[in-house]
């Protein structure tokens, strides 16, 4: 939407009441349109950040307004803030000023208190709870952040980073046995180190040393059990003689056991 007519700077509005957000009250009221005008906060959240939170759109009442929107903006803006502040809170009542004959020490006294008061009031309207948070109704809240969200969020991650170092430590594991085990004939280092990796990487219990499938030949039933408890017939020799390098059934580099001497 065209945004014409924009002020050039900020302004403190008496009739807001303070950011829900950032407890700031320096605003922007922006004229979005011909008929609509939006409050803005411009309150600063830290040397180079600014809070920018926006109200809901307040749109024309009368054909006359010197802005349109902008006192449907402010009431608006008004409305969520005080859901999300709760009760203002009242200031004690100022102390009595000093007369000829009061005391010179009450008066100093009450003179202290009444200029703390003053300074109180400078920083606008105060309320009982700045943010009320529905899942934990303000108990542990600070400013627009739950706490309880941000202690779960902490959780989640903290178990994805024990599973990703368990992870690692298993694929450190494999990648040892393969350095002390002799490559089976047939299959290359490289397709034998990727598998072990795939082996590791996709484990979800306890990593498993096991980075290859034995295949032994069964003279009983002619075929060749793998230590995956499986068994494949081949019509002619072994899989080394039949070129197959992996289990077709688990995918791990195949070793071939040594077949007992025909008697």
């Amino acid at each position: 939407m065209p945004t014409e007519n924009r002020p050039s700077n900020t302004e403190m509005v008496s009739e807001l009441l303070p950011c829900p957000f950032c407890g700031k009250q320096d605003f922007l009221i922006e004229r979005l349109d011909s008929d609509a005008s939006v409050v803005i906060c411009q309150g600063l959240t830290g040397p180079h950040e600014a809070c920018l939170a926006r109200g809901p759109v307040g749109v024309a009442q009368d054909e006359g307004e010197e802005q349109p929107g902008r006192d449907k903006a402010v009431e608006l803006w008004n409305a969520r803030a005080e859901r999300r502040q709760g009760e203002s809170v009242a200031l004690p009542s100022r102390k009595s000023e000093p007369t000829e004959d009061s005391d010179v020490f009450t008066d100093a006294e009450n003179s202290g208190f009444n200029a703390c008061l003053d300074e109180i009031a400078k920083l606008g309207p105060l309320y009982a709870h700045a943010h009320t948070c529905e899942k934990c109704s303000g108990v542990h809240c600070s400013k627009t952040v739950c706490v309880l969200e941000i202690a779960a969020e902490r959780d989640t991650l903290r178990a994805q980073l024990a599973d990703l170092k368990r992870r690692h430590d298993g694929l450190h594991r494999d990648m040892a046995t393969i350095a002390c085990r002799e490559v089976p004939k047939g299959c290359t280092v490289a397709d034998y180190a990727a598998a072990a990796i795939a082996d590791a990487m996709s484990a979800s219990a306890e990593p498993s040393a096991l980075v290859s499938c034995t295949w032994t030949y069964n003279d009983d039933s002619f075929a060749w059990d793998a230590t995956c408890n499986e068994s494949f017939l081949l019509m002619e020799d072994g899989p080394k003689e039949n070129c197959m390098k992996f289990c077709c059934y688990c995918s791990k580099p195949i070793i071939q056991a040594p077949r007992e001497a025909e008697s």
